[in-house]
């Protein structure tokens, strides 16, 4: 096996068995040294043949869409069902420490060999935003990855889409009172919100921690929202990170509302640029994803979550084929909830490769969507996606041994090999701006397990708090399908 007793110096070498230095656009390369120096590559050389034997290298890869859920939302009683329905159960959990639950989730995305992670926060305290944000910093800085901390920022909608005062006087009284005290708590006005993201930056933004605007999605956020913050954005030149058109149920609304077309509004409002990021975008339409391409807006597909929350699939083909540039996400929902990038990738490239013999989104394009474009939806500098000196020193170290078990040496291409069986029980290491994150398929700079124990206890300590919630929270999600399958959504929505 490889050498792999690197440290966080400044200077740092790899020697590789094999190298996809540029996965889907070159072959293999074997038996190659690679060199940094203050976290980009130096140099790409020849090394001895066997100094690297057992190992595969290739670019990290990005989770562009994450929310830090460091316990299950399904082993939380939040079921796999309807968006509209799952996202009152999400919100009725209980939260545990801050820091122990976004440290697991991102430690357990680094060692499936996410060197760049976009992170949505999920607040425990809104008013605790910025020492929320310290405690997420912190993390990022002991796990030493990349990350974009995007501060969650809505005014309206809150329990539904449409007209909320009505649907709550719909309610019965008991009934009402408590979807009011759990699922209705205090916000601040959108000038603070905004005003947040620069509070939050002063204190913890650094070159691998970036703060980022995070208008929940358009149904959740007034035109004064968001025209505050694509001002505030223009002139911060921070990124925007917005969900968008997940749901059919979205479409409606958005069909309903803005009859022009929400996407042309959002242009008018200047929320559409390069610093935009889209999660989701399920029920674009052709002529929408054109404006977002010409706007250099990237969208981030979301197969596995969508798949779960039962909202589609979005047409990442057509993106492709139209121009826009599109990452990878996981949604903090992959399919085996597993919090595995490498089968999220696999997943994309088998639904969006196309049907019989028509050519869809090749392996190519899915590798640069993770390797390249992820990277930079997460806020992070620097050029990425290849192994090749000025690029970042970010690596992923698979075990080749394990990767090609039972396979006939002679008849494997390493990239169709990664996509179609890596997982990240094969992740050996993972390297970022040059420092070993993960060796042997362990987390270095914290103690993954004994944060597993405390996030653990704390979910079995809360579950009896969580039963009591239940019987009130199964009667606000019938009141939320009779709203949904009555077209109430379609008939609330106006021009706000």
């Amino acid at each position: 096996m490889g050498d792999l007793d690197l440290d966080a110096a400044d200077f740092g070498e790899l020697v590789v068995e094999r190298l996809l230095a540029h996965p889907g656009q070159e072959p293999t390369r074997h038996d190659r040294s690679i060199r940094w120096h203050d976290g980009t590559i130096t140099e790409v050389a020849d090394a001895q043949v066997g100094t690297g034997v057992g190992l595969l290298a290739m670019p990290a890869i990005a989770d562009a869409h994450d929310h830090g859920r460091g316990v299950s939302t399904l082993l939380m009683g939040a079921a796999d069902e309807a968006l509209e329905l799952w996202l009152p159960a999400l919100a009725a959990q209980p939260n545990g420490d801050c820091y122990a639950v976004n440290a697991l989730a991102l430690a357990r995305l680094a060692r499936s060999g996410c060197s760049a992670i976009t992170h949505c926060h999920v607040p425990h305290r809104y008013e605790a935003m910025v020492e929320e944000a310290g405690e997420v910093a912190r993390a990022v800085r002991e796990i030493g990855i990349r990350l974009g901390f995007v501060v969650p920022l809505r005014d309206r909608n809150r329990l539904v889409i449409g007209d909320n005062d009505a649907f709550l006087a719909r309610l019965p009284e008991q009934e009402r009172i408590a979807v009011q005290q759990r699922w209705l708590g205090p916000l601040p006005s959108p000038e603070r919100q905004v005003a947040l993201i620069d509070e939050v930056a002063r204190h913890h933004a650094t070159s691998q921690f970036d703060v980022q605007y995070g208008p929940v999605a358009p149904h959740w956020c007034s035109d004064h929202l968001l025209s505050l913050i694509a001002e505030a954005s223009a002139q911060s030149q921070r990124r925007i990170h917005m969900h968008l058109l997940e749901s059919p149920y979205h479409r409606e609304w958005a069909d309903a509302a803005y009859p022009h077309g929400l996407i042309r509004h959002l242009d008018a409002l200047g929320i559409l640029s390069p610093r935009l990021s889209i999660a989701h975008g399920v029920w674009l339409r052709p002529a929408e994803i054109e404006l977002l391409a010409e706007r250099g807006v990237t969208v981030v597909v979301n197969s596995s979550s969508n798949l779960r929350l039962r909202s589609g699939l979005a047409p990442m083909s057509q993106f492709h084929k139209i121009g826009v540039a599109v990452a990878i996400g996981l949604d903090g929902m992959g399919l085996d909830d597993d919090s595995d990038l490498l089968r999220e990738l696999r997943l994309a490239r088998l639904f969006h490769a196309g049907h019989g013999l028509e050519e869809g989104v090749s392996a190519a394009q899915i590798l640069t969507s993770a390797l390249a474009i992820g990277p930079h939806v997460t806020g992070a500098h620097g050029r990425f996606g290849q192994v090749a000196p000025g690029f970042a020193a970010d690596l992923l170290v698979l075990d080749l041994a394990a990767l090609t078990d039972g396979a006939v040496p002679a008849a494997l291409d390493d990239t169709d090999l990664v996509l179609g069986r890596a997982t990240r029980s094969h992740v050996k290491a993972l390297i970022v701006a040059g420092r070993m994150v993960v060796r042997d398929g362990r987390v270095t700079g914290i103690d993954e397990e004994a944060l597993a124990r405390e996030v653990d206890a704390s979910a079995r300590h809360s579950a009896a708090a969580w039963q009591t919630l239940v019987p009130t929270l199964r009667r606000f999600q019938d009141h939320i399908r009779a709203h949904y399958a009555s077209g109430q959504h379609r008939r609330d929505s106006v021009m706000p």
